[in-house]
């Protein structure tokens, strides 16, 4: 069995200023918690976490780096947040007025729907996918630390929870800073497609 436990990054300035960050590339808040990151250093050490794998964006290699300094940090492009094409670095209730239809009434991202120039949900349920098989089917990985970000933790819940992820919701609210989300897998993902 893999166990991969996949950590959101630390918090931003944006993310704090309630903005679309999507593919843009910010760094981590200097004030993120000390406390936290004691806790996530000791839990590494004490679970023999030797694999730790990052989106590309800089909020996360820095999470990882400073989680694990010793570890040689596994860059992968399939960890990267969704593409929210021209909706990147846009406060979110200015994009909720403009694009009422892409949302339910609590204010979620309907997944069906495609933010203009941005990437569909298929190509990126499909990449998250393809990475986390890619790591079962490796024989000497048995556990790992994976840092990225909110979209691909809330793609990989509904995926071990069998939701149909094409009529489903983006909640990353529920998806928090510096939080480990444990997944255990004995067989490779697929996408349910009722």
């Amino acid at each position: 069995m893999k166990v991969l436990y996949f950590l959101r990054h630390f918090p931003t300035l944006a993310n704090n200023a309630n903005i679309f960050m999507g593919r843009n590339d910010i760094d981590i808040s200097p004030d993120y918690n000390r406390e936290i990151l004691e806790s996530l250093k000791s839990f590494v050490l004490k679970e023999k976490i030797i694999d730790v794998y990052s989106s590309p964006l800089s909020r996360c290699i820095h999470t990882a780096n400073l989680i694990c300094p010793q570890a040689t940090v596994i860059i992968d492009d399939r960890l990267i947040e969704k593409n929210l094409g021209d909706w990147q670095g846009k406060e979110k209730k200015e994009v909720k007025k403009m694009y009422p239809e892409y949302f339910t009434e609590d204010g979620k991202l309907k997944v069906t729907m495609r933010p203009p120039n941005g990437e569909d949900n298929n190509s990126f349920v499909k990449r998250i996918i393809n990475f986390v098989n890619d790591i079962i089917d490796n024989e000497s990985i048995e556990k790992c630390l994976i840092v990225t970000h909110g979209g691909v933790i809330s793609c990989i819940n509904q995926l071990t929870d069998y939701s149909n992820l094409t009529e489903g919701v983006v909640d990353t609210n529920t998806i928090h800073h510096g939080e480990l989300y444990s997944f255990s897998f004995t067989n490779k993902l697929v996408l349910n497609s009722k």
